[in-house]
Protein backbone atom coordinates (compact mmCIF):
# COMPACT_ATOMS: atom_id res chain seq x y z
CA UNK A 1 0.00 0.00 0.00
CA UNK A 2 1.76 3.04 -1.09
CA UNK A 3 -0.89 5.52 -0.14
CA UNK A 4 -3.98 7.25 -1.58
CA UNK A 5 -5.13 7.04 -5.01
CA UNK A 6 -3.64 10.15 -7.55
CA UNK A 7 -5.41 10.89 -10.74
CA UNK A 8 -3.61 12.46 -13.28
CA UNK A 9 -5.97 14.42 -15.94
CA UNK A 10 -4.57 16.86 -19.19
CA UNK A 11 -6.64 19.89 -18.12
CA UNK A 12 -6.63 22.87 -15.63
CA UNK A 13 -8.31 22.39 -12.56
CA UNK A 14 -10.91 25.48 -13.30
CA UNK A 15 -11.82 23.41 -16.70
CA UNK A 16 -13.04 20.38 -14.57
CA UNK A 17 -14.13 21.55 -11.08
CA UNK A 18 -17.46 21.18 -12.10
CA UNK A 19 -16.87 17.54 -13.25
CA UNK A 20 -14.73 16.43 -9.75
CA UNK A 21 -18.33 18.75 -7.94
CA UNK A 22 -20.28 15.67 -9.33
CA UNK A 23 -18.18 13.05 -8.06
CA UNK A 24 -17.45 14.68 -4.97
CA UNK A 25 -21.74 14.89 -4.79
CA UNK A 26 -21.78 11.01 -5.84
CA UNK A 27 -19.27 10.11 -3.64
CA UNK A 28 -20.58 11.56 -0.82
CA UNK A 29 -17.75 13.79 -0.13
CA UNK A 30 -17.95 15.44 2.74
CA UNK A 31 -15.32 18.52 1.12
CA UNK A 32 -13.12 19.44 -1.54
CA UNK A 33 -9.85 20.91 -1.22
CA UNK A 34 -7.92 22.70 -4.24
CA UNK A 35 -4.10 23.52 -3.36
CA UNK A 36 -2.26 24.70 -7.22
CA UNK A 37 -2.90 22.00 -9.39
CA UNK A 38 -4.47 19.40 -7.18
CA UNK A 39 -7.77 19.10 -6.09
CA UNK A 40 -8.64 16.95 -3.16
CA UNK A 41 -11.34 14.81 -2.31
CA UNK A 42 -12.45 12.64 0.41
CA UNK A 43 -13.89 9.72 0.40
CA UNK A 44 -14.72 7.49 3.96
CA UNK A 45 -11.70 9.21 5.28
CA UNK A 46 -9.95 7.93 1.88
CA UNK A 47 -8.29 10.90 -0.29
CA UNK A 48 -8.50 10.97 -4.13
CA UNK A 49 -5.75 13.48 -5.42
CA UNK A 50 -6.84 15.16 -9.02
CA UNK A 51 -3.53 16.30 -10.27
CA UNK A 52 -3.85 19.01 -13.36
CA UNK A 53 -1.56 19.11 -15.82
CA UNK A 54 -0.52 19.96 -19.94
CA UNK A 55 -0.18 17.03 -22.49
CA UNK A 56 2.57 18.78 -24.38
CA UNK A 57 6.04 19.46 -22.46
CA UNK A 58 6.48 22.21 -24.57
CA UNK A 59 4.02 24.16 -22.88
CA UNK A 60 5.62 24.06 -19.28
CA UNK A 61 6.76 27.32 -19.30
CA UNK A 62 4.58 29.04 -21.68
CA UNK A 63 2.30 30.84 -19.48
CA UNK A 64 -0.07 32.15 -23.16
CA UNK A 65 -0.80 28.94 -23.70
CA UNK A 66 -1.30 27.14 -20.64
CA UNK A 67 -2.80 28.00 -16.84
CA UNK A 68 0.00 28.42 -14.34
CA UNK A 69 -1.87 25.43 -11.80
CA UNK A 70 -1.75 23.32 -14.98
CA UNK A 71 2.20 23.81 -16.00
CA UNK A 72 3.72 20.24 -16.59
CA UNK A 73 4.52 17.30 -18.96
CA UNK A 74 1.88 14.69 -18.46
CA UNK A 75 3.82 11.66 -18.72
CA UNK A 76 6.70 12.97 -15.89
CA UNK A 77 3.72 14.04 -13.94
CA UNK A 78 2.47 10.34 -13.79
CA UNK A 79 6.17 9.64 -13.31
CA UNK A 80 6.68 11.37 -10.28
CA UNK A 81 3.21 10.39 -8.65
CA UNK A 82 3.88 7.22 -8.88
CA UNK A 83 4.83 4.92 -5.92
CA UNK A 84 4.29 6.42 -3.11
CA UNK A 85 7.05 8.96 -1.76
CA UNK A 86 9.35 7.27 -3.88
CA UNK A 87 9.90 10.69 -5.76
CA UNK A 88 10.04 12.76 -2.62
CA UNK A 89 12.99 10.21 -1.51
CA UNK A 90 14.97 10.93 -5.07
CA UNK A 91 14.15 14.68 -4.72
CA UNK A 92 15.60 15.03 -1.43
CA UNK A 93 19.22 13.25 -3.25
CA UNK A 94 18.37 15.87 -6.14
CA UNK A 95 18.22 18.82 -3.79
CA UNK A 96 21.48 18.07 -2.08
CA UNK A 97 22.85 18.98 -5.59
CA UNK A 98 21.22 21.98 -5.61
CA UNK A 99 18.74 20.55 -8.44
CA UNK A 100 14.65 20.58 -8.15
CA UNK A 101 13.06 17.61 -8.88
CA UNK A 102 9.24 17.73 -9.18
CA UNK A 103 6.51 16.88 -11.34
CA UNK A 104 7.58 19.18 -13.95
CA UNK A 105 11.09 17.50 -14.29
CA UNK A 106 14.51 18.16 -12.66
CA UNK A 107 15.58 21.84 -13.01
CA UNK A 108 18.38 23.98 -11.92
CA UNK A 109 18.35 26.57 -10.27
CA UNK A 110 20.31 29.86 -11.47
CA UNK A 111 22.11 32.03 -8.28
CA UNK A 112 23.26 35.22 -8.23
CA UNK A 113 25.66 36.33 -5.53
CA UNK A 114 24.15 39.27 -3.72
CA UNK A 115 27.30 40.41 -2.33
CA UNK A 116 28.66 40.64 -5.87
CA UNK A 117 29.38 44.03 -6.55
CA UNK A 118 26.70 45.94 -9.16
CA UNK A 119 27.50 49.28 -10.25
CA UNK A 120 31.10 50.48 -10.03
CA UNK A 121 32.40 53.44 -8.15
CA UNK A 122 33.09 55.20 -11.35
CA UNK A 123 28.99 54.71 -12.55
CA UNK A 124 28.03 58.22 -10.69
CA UNK A 125 25.13 59.23 -12.19
CA UNK A 126 24.71 62.58 -10.29
CA UNK A 127 21.74 61.54 -8.70
CA UNK A 128 21.73 60.37 -5.57
CA UNK A 129 20.26 57.05 -5.17
CA UNK A 130 19.29 54.69 -2.57
CA UNK A 131 20.60 51.34 -2.65
CA UNK A 132 18.64 48.99 -5.39
CA UNK A 133 16.32 47.02 -3.14
CA UNK A 134 15.71 42.96 -4.13
CA UNK A 135 11.88 43.26 -4.12
CA UNK A 136 12.40 45.60 -6.88
CA UNK A 137 13.28 42.42 -9.33
CA UNK A 138 11.73 39.24 -10.23
CA UNK A 139 13.49 36.64 -8.39
CA UNK A 140 12.30 33.14 -7.09
CA UNK A 141 13.61 33.03 -3.89
CA UNK A 142 15.99 35.50 -1.92
CA UNK A 143 18.23 33.48 0.24
CA UNK A 144 21.22 34.42 2.86
CA UNK A 145 24.26 35.45 0.73
CA UNK A 146 22.43 34.86 -2.79
CA UNK A 147 18.98 34.82 -5.23
CA UNK A 148 17.72 32.60 -6.96
CA UNK A 149 16.86 34.33 -10.29
CA UNK A 150 14.59 31.49 -11.90
CA UNK A 151 15.00 27.55 -12.75
CA UNK A 152 16.38 25.85 -15.87
CA UNK A 153 14.40 23.22 -16.63
CA UNK A 154 17.28 20.33 -17.64
CA UNK A 155 14.97 17.20 -18.37
CA UNK A 156 11.34 15.60 -18.58
CA UNK A 157 12.23 12.42 -19.23
CA UNK A 158 12.07 10.12 -15.84
CA UNK A 159 14.80 7.86 -17.27
CA UNK A 160 17.70 10.54 -18.24
CA UNK A 161 16.94 12.49 -14.89
CA UNK A 162 17.08 8.63 -13.08
CA UNK A 163 20.18 7.74 -15.12
CA UNK A 164 21.97 11.45 -13.75
CA UNK A 165 20.85 11.18 -10.16
CA UNK A 166 22.93 7.67 -10.50
CA UNK A 167 19.94 5.43 -10.37
CA UNK A 168 19.58 2.05 -12.28
CA UNK A 169 16.24 3.11 -14.20
CA UNK A 170 15.82 -0.17 -15.07
CA UNK A 171 14.62 -1.40 -11.80
CA UNK A 172 12.21 1.78 -11.48
CA UNK A 173 10.75 0.94 -15.16
CA UNK A 174 9.78 -2.90 -13.36
CA UNK A 175 8.27 -1.31 -10.63
CA UNK A 176 7.95 -2.04 -6.97
CA UNK A 177 5.47 -4.82 -5.17
CA UNK A 178 6.99 -4.02 -1.54
CA UNK A 179 8.54 -0.69 0.77
CA UNK A 180 11.71 -2.87 1.11
CA UNK A 181 12.30 -3.00 -2.77
CA UNK A 182 12.12 1.24 -3.02
CA UNK A 183 14.15 1.46 0.00
CA UNK A 184 16.91 -0.23 -1.95
CA UNK A 185 16.43 1.02 -5.14
CA UNK A 186 17.07 4.39 -3.11
CA UNK A 187 19.99 3.02 -1.62
CA UNK A 188 21.46 1.98 -4.73
CA UNK A 189 22.20 5.37 -6.16
CA UNK A 190 25.93 6.41 -6.92
CA UNK A 191 25.30 9.09 -5.32
CA UNK A 192 23.81 8.14 -1.86
CA UNK A 193 24.63 8.24 1.43
CA UNK A 194 22.77 8.26 4.96
CA UNK A 195 23.89 11.49 5.73
CA UNK A 196 21.56 13.01 2.93
CA UNK A 197 18.67 11.77 4.78
CA UNK A 198 19.93 13.47 7.98
CA UNK A 199 16.51 14.72 9.39
CA UNK A 200 17.79 17.37 11.03
CA UNK A 201 18.90 18.67 7.52
CA UNK A 202 16.20 17.30 5.12
CA UNK A 203 13.60 20.32 5.55
CA UNK A 204 10.53 21.67 7.77
CA UNK A 205 8.17 19.84 5.18
CA UNK A 206 10.24 16.58 5.04
CA UNK A 207 10.34 16.69 8.75
CA UNK A 208 6.79 17.14 8.60
CA UNK A 209 6.33 13.62 6.41
CA UNK A 210 8.45 11.80 8.51
CA UNK A 211 5.23 12.30 11.04
CA UNK A 212 2.64 12.30 9.16
CA UNK A 213 3.61 9.38 6.13
CA UNK A 214 4.71 6.05 6.78
CA UNK A 215 6.04 5.23 3.80
CA UNK A 216 8.91 8.03 4.50
CA UNK A 217 9.21 7.26 8.54
CA UNK A 218 9.95 3.62 7.83
CA UNK A 219 12.64 4.51 4.65
CA UNK A 220 14.15 6.84 7.13
CA UNK A 221 13.78 4.13 10.02
CA UNK A 222 15.80 1.79 8.61
CA UNK A 223 18.65 4.01 7.58
CA UNK A 224 19.75 3.09 11.25
CA UNK A 225 20.71 -0.44 10.01
CA UNK A 226 23.04 1.00 7.36
CA UNK A 227 26.71 1.29 8.48
CA UNK A 228 27.50 5.31 9.19
CA UNK A 229 29.20 7.14 6.47
CA UNK A 230 33.01 8.63 7.16
CA UNK A 231 34.29 11.67 6.39
CA UNK A 232 36.67 9.94 3.91
CA UNK A 233 33.86 8.17 2.02
CA UNK A 234 32.23 11.31 1.17
CA UNK A 235 32.43 15.37 -0.40
CA UNK A 236 31.38 17.50 2.22
CA UNK A 237 27.57 19.16 1.91
CA UNK A 238 29.27 22.26 -0.01
CA UNK A 239 31.18 20.50 -2.25
CA UNK A 240 28.84 17.96 -2.79
CA UNK A 241 26.41 20.45 -4.11
CA UNK A 242 29.01 22.35 -6.41
CA UNK A 243 30.29 19.07 -7.79
CA UNK A 244 26.70 18.14 -8.66
CA UNK A 245 25.68 21.68 -9.80
CA UNK A 246 28.72 21.85 -11.55
CA UNK A 247 28.23 18.33 -13.33
CA UNK A 248 24.37 19.05 -14.18
CA UNK A 249 25.39 22.14 -16.15
CA UNK A 250 28.00 20.09 -17.99
CA UNK A 251 25.86 17.02 -18.95
CA UNK A 252 22.87 19.02 -19.67
CA UNK A 253 25.04 21.72 -21.73
CA UNK A 254 23.33 24.96 -19.92
CA UNK A 255 26.17 27.55 -19.55
CA UNK A 256 25.28 29.29 -22.35
CA UNK A 257 21.59 29.95 -20.94
CA UNK A 258 23.29 30.85 -17.38
CA UNK A 259 25.28 33.42 -18.72
CA UNK A 260 22.76 34.80 -20.71
CA UNK A 261 20.24 34.92 -17.49
CA UNK A 262 23.00 36.24 -15.43
CA UNK A 263 24.17 39.00 -18.57
CA UNK A 264 20.11 40.26 -18.71
CA UNK A 265 19.72 40.36 -15.06
CA UNK A 266 23.30 42.67 -14.76
CA UNK A 267 21.94 44.63 -17.55
CA UNK A 268 18.20 45.11 -16.15
CA UNK A 269 20.31 46.22 -12.37
CA UNK A 270 22.18 48.88 -14.25
CA UNK A 271 19.13 50.03 -16.02
CA UNK A 272 16.72 50.57 -13.00
CA UNK A 273 20.00 51.94 -11.33
CA UNK A 274 20.10 55.22 -14.16
CA UNK A 275 15.97 55.35 -14.79
CA UNK A 276 13.73 55.09 -12.18
CA UNK A 277 11.19 56.75 -10.43
CA UNK A 278 14.13 59.01 -8.16
CA UNK A 279 15.39 59.77 -11.20
CA UNK A 280 12.50 61.51 -12.67
CA UNK A 281 11.47 63.26 -9.19
CA UNK A 282 14.88 64.96 -9.58
CA UNK A 283 14.61 65.96 -13.02
CA UNK A 284 11.23 67.32 -13.32
CA UNK A 285 10.76 68.50 -9.46
CA UNK A 286 7.97 66.64 -8.87
CA UNK A 287 7.03 64.72 -5.52
CA UNK A 288 3.64 63.31 -6.57
CA UNK A 289 4.07 59.22 -7.03
CA UNK A 290 0.31 59.17 -9.20
CA UNK A 291 2.46 61.82 -11.55
CA UNK A 292 5.65 59.32 -11.61
CA UNK A 293 3.81 56.85 -12.65
CA UNK A 294 2.31 57.77 -15.28
CA UNK A 295 5.72 59.33 -16.65
CA UNK A 296 7.23 55.81 -16.41
CA UNK A 297 4.20 54.95 -18.66
CA UNK A 298 4.57 57.51 -20.81
CA UNK A 299 8.07 56.68 -21.40
CA UNK A 300 7.95 53.35 -22.11
CA UNK A 301 5.68 54.43 -24.69
CA UNK A 302 8.41 55.96 -26.90
CA UNK A 303 9.73 52.72 -27.55
CA UNK A 304 8.62 49.79 -29.39
CA UNK A 305 9.52 47.00 -26.17
CA UNK A 306 10.88 46.84 -23.07
CA UNK A 307 14.66 45.36 -24.43
CA UNK A 308 14.90 48.10 -26.71
CA UNK A 309 14.44 50.71 -24.14
CA UNK A 310 16.36 49.35 -21.63
CA UNK A 311 19.39 49.20 -24.42
CA UNK A 312 18.04 52.75 -25.19
CA UNK A 313 18.69 54.02 -21.52
CA UNK A 314 21.83 52.16 -20.88
CA UNK A 315 23.67 53.52 -24.55
CA UNK A 316 22.93 56.85 -23.77
CA UNK A 317 25.23 59.37 -21.22
CA UNK A 318 22.91 60.50 -18.50
CA UNK A 319 21.84 64.23 -19.77
CA UNK A 320 20.88 63.08 -22.86
CA UNK A 321 18.37 60.69 -20.47
CA UNK A 322 16.79 63.56 -18.97
CA UNK A 323 16.37 65.66 -21.95
CA UNK A 324 14.13 62.81 -23.50
CA UNK A 325 12.57 62.69 -19.45
CA UNK A 326 11.67 66.31 -19.81
CA UNK A 327 10.41 65.67 -23.24
CA UNK A 328 7.58 64.15 -21.26
CA UNK A 329 6.09 67.04 -20.11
Amino acid sequence: DFGDLDIVVSSTPEEIYDKIAAIALELRSKEIVKNGPVTSLEVDNFQLDIISTSLDSVDIYEKKKTSNLCRGNFQMTVDFMSWGDTSTLIGIIAKKMNLKFGNLGLELPVFFEVEDEIISKEDNYEVNLNPLRLEDFKIEKLMRDRIILQYILLSTDMIEILNFLGFNSKIWQVGFKKEQEIFDFIQSSTYFNRNLFDSAKIGCNNRKRMKSRPMFLNFINSLNTLVEDTVADRLSQEDFKNFHYERAINTFKKKDEIEKILQNYLKLRLFKKKFNSKVIMKVLQIEEFKKVRELKVKFEKLFCDKDTMISKVLEIDQESLENLIRSLI
